[in-house]
């Protein structure tokens, strides 16, 4: 979408940010696939987008594109995490 890229330190913390977030997505996506419980088909879907995700950031393929999806994705795992974990609410 853009054809500019930095040069100099500026491309380096460039590619240690994508570097960083294309990371977090596969260890995401993991993490989605190997809880306890089995998975269901959106895990398995949510857990390839965000691979999917993560090679294009790793790569620059659509970049502004892809860190939004994987915004999206990072607040949707939020999300569930805090409406369905299995916290002990009792109080004694």
């Amino acid at each position: 979408m853009f054809t500019t890229f930095p040069e100099g330190w500026p491309a380096l913390g460039l590619l240690v940010i994508r570097l960083g977030v294309a990371f977090g997505g596969f260890e995401q996506a993991a993490d989605s696939i190997a809880r306890p419980d089995p998975p269901d088909a959106l895990s398995w879907s949510f857990a390839a987008l965000e691979a999917l995700v993560s090679i294009a950031l790793l790569f620059g393929i659509f970049t502004p594109l892809a860190s939004c999806i994987s915004a999206l994705i990072n607040v949707r795992s939020a999300a569930w995490s805090l409406l369905f974990s299995q916290r002990d609410t009792t109080v004694s």
